[in-house]
């Protein structure tokens, strides 16, 4: 990190919470949903490039009759939000990414990639391709997610940025437990205590980076930060 900090080279190290593959597959007789007879779920191929994904967590659908009362394949192919989220409850994760594959001729497919998140209630396009080779749309999905998710959340080691935040803290463990997570983030440049007060201390925090981004990965080492009327941080408690 350092040294992509040095020369200015932009990077991310963010994890991302787990996402839930959702495929329709469409011959020129036939579509399936979230079931074995959906060719896309070859769970040996997925498997052998999940394991060189280190940022983008996976996760399967078990593609059995509740998968496909909760979603059946109608209500993929028309996108019903609803739905999603029903799937998304079951598996207890927020996010999904949904693969249209098309079949156009017999030996020629196209596959439109989409990630839906939950919480926009939006389909956002990642990705369009054709290929004529079944197994090389898990290499070109894993590629254009793996991408797309390093696009956004790109650290930019050109701009650094600084906040006067209160941190709130149940306890001193508390407090030292948010502190050593934030000077564990590689975004992470200084923290410089203003202010003491009993569990509640203003501190000035520098950091890399875009806030969203910053905002993001506080969020997922379990760390809330508001900044609407005065800036607060808090332990996320499960």
């Amino acid at each position: 990190v350092q040294l992509y900090r040095n020369n200015k080279i932009n990077y991310t190290d963010i994890i991302s919470k787990p996402f839930l593959i959702i495929s329709v597959y469409n011959d020129k007789f036939d579509s399936y949903g979230l079931s074995i007879k959906n060719k896309f779920y070859n769970y040996k191929e997925i498997e052998k490039r999940k394991k060189n994904n280190n940022l983008l967590k996976i996760i399967l659908p078990e593609l059995n009759v509740n998968d496909r009362y909760i979603l059946p394949y109608f209500k993929i192919n028309n996108h019903n939000f609803k739905a999603f989220d029903k799937i998304l409850n079951k598996y207890e994760i927020q996010n999904l990414f949904l693969l249209n594959i098309k079949k156009i001729t017999e030996n020629k497919y196209n596959l439109s990639i989409h990630v839906y998140e939950i919480n926009s209630d939006k389909i956002n396009n990642i990705s369009n391709f054709s290929i004529s080779n079944f197994l090389e749309i898990y290499n070109k999905f894993f590629f254009d997610i793996d991408e797309w998710w390093k696009k956004e959340n790109l650290i930019d080691n050109n701009i650094l940025n600084t906040i006067d935040c209160n941190i709130i803290s149940s306890d001193y463990s508390d407090l030292i437990d948010i502190k050593n997570k934030l000077t564990n983030l590689s975004q992470f440049k200084s923290i410089t205590l203003k202010s003491i007060s009993y569990n509640n201390n203003i501190e000035q925090i520098k950091y890399y980076g875009d806030y969203n981004i910053f905002l993001k990965t506080l969020f997922y080492h379990k760390i809330y930060l508001n900044n609407d009327n005065g800036c607060f941080l808090k332990s996320i408690k499960k």
